[in-house]
């Protein structure tokens, strides 16, 4: 039965309250560590920040860094339906095929851009497991405290990897349940804030525009603050499965997060070029759930927990980058209704320069005001 529409602009009004306070919130968090700054004193072809300590970190005077990589990511998609309707054994697991992209990244002082998209050709079999799309956008902010990041990420086709469990007509068809109309996106923000900045340099992880030139610590917090959807033409879950209980006829689930994690990292650096750097987060955070429904829209508020593990390794010098960048993050989302969780594996290898850009237009501007 539908509720009344007092009921529902409540819930609108509490949904839109959350959003706008958090987002507030965060851009005060942000302008208040970062664009403040600190002070850069500058001298022949070097940089010296006030509060770094030159024999752990080194800075060179390369405005401008061009990135390139290859990236192979599994991304996985599961829900587990746990109301006594419920018929199922195991859990649904979506997946995109897309497992290979390739990406450029560009950075100006500060500022970072970068964008990866899939690589044609380079997935499996399109007849058995359908065929998806996939781009990411990043805007990242590098501050020596501070690191923001606004992401925009998007998957379109999926299949469930377990329609040999989860089907029994399986069997007789060997095919796998292909679902083009599957729509995965996120878009938020993300913030890091570095204890230790006097001797762990947030660039020489990030971006590799400083070097870390000797071995130390750091405890980290991670802030995050998002909006991830999942929608399809028909039922999330497919009504195959036999599933009958009060989300099975759910075709699009909405969640917005705010999340605070934990971290430590430890950078061992060998001759002061080659650097391995591996950064673990554990936290949790408030989440409220939305899933829409052909009469009604059901609106939820519960705890999300996160678990993310980085490395970055690899050889940094004054003026070129190469190495290898491995992140994992499960992300689980319990509800007394279904139990979701997102998985994500990523293995990157990218290749880099440094150079100054606008050197020119720099020196005829300080001419023209002599």
């Amino acid at each position: 039965m539908q509720k009344a529409p007092l009921s529902y602009f409540l819930k609108r009004l509490i949904l839109n309250a959350f959003l706008i306070q958090t987002l507030l919130f965060f851009l005060i968090f942000f302008f208040t560590n970062v664009c403040k700054g600190e002070e850069l004193k500058k001298d022949t072809g070097k940089i010296k920040r006030t509060t770094i300590d030159t024999n752990y970190i080194k800075l060179y005077n390369k405005n401008c860094i061009i990135r390139g990589w290859v990236d192979y990511k599994v991304i996985s998609l599961s829900m587990t339906p746990l109301d006594m309707g419920s018929m199922l054994e195991k859990s649904i697991i979506y997946i995109p095929n897309v497992s290979t992209s390739m990406g450029l990244a560009a950075s100006y002082k500060f500022i970072t851009i970068s964008y990866s998209f899939k690589i044609p050709y380079s997935t499996r079999k399109a007849d058995k497991y359908g065929s998806s799309t996939y781009r990411d956008f990043k805007f990242t902010f590098t501050k020596q405290k501070f690191i923001a990041s606004g992401i925009f990420r998007q998957y379109k086709g999926f299949y469930i990897e377990n329609s040999s469990s989860l089907f029994t007509s399986w069997l007789e068809d060997k095919t796998v349940d292909q679902r083009p109309d599957l729509q995965y996106m996120y878009l938020g923000m993300e913030g890091f804030w570095i204890f230790n900045n006097r001797k762990f340099s947030s660039d020489a992880f990030f971006t590799q525009k400083d070097i870390q030139y000797k071995s130390a610590f750091s405890l980290l917090t991670m802030a995050d603050l998002g909006i991830t959807q999942l929608k399809g033409d028909t039922f999330l879950i497919p009504a195959k499965t036999g599933y009958s209980g009060e989300l099975s006829d759910v075709t699009k689930m909405t969640f917005y997060s705010i999340d605070a994690s934990i971290g430590a990292t430890y950078s061992w650096v060998i001759g002061h070029r080659v650097y391995i750097s591996p950064i673990l987060f554990g936290g949790f955070g408030l989440q409220v759930k939305q899933y829409k429904k052909p009469e009604d829209d059901l609106l939820k508020v519960r705890l999300n927990y996160r678990l993310n593990f980085r490395l970055s390794m690899g050889y940094n010098s004054r003026s070129f980058f190469g190495g290898l960048f491995i992140e994992t993050e499960n992300v689980v989302m319990p509800d007394k209704k279904i139990f979701m969780m997102s998985n994500v594996l990523a293995i990157n290898g990218f290749l880099g320069v440094k150079f100054n850009a606008f050197k020119n237009v720099h020196l005829k501007s300080k001419k023209s005001k002599k």
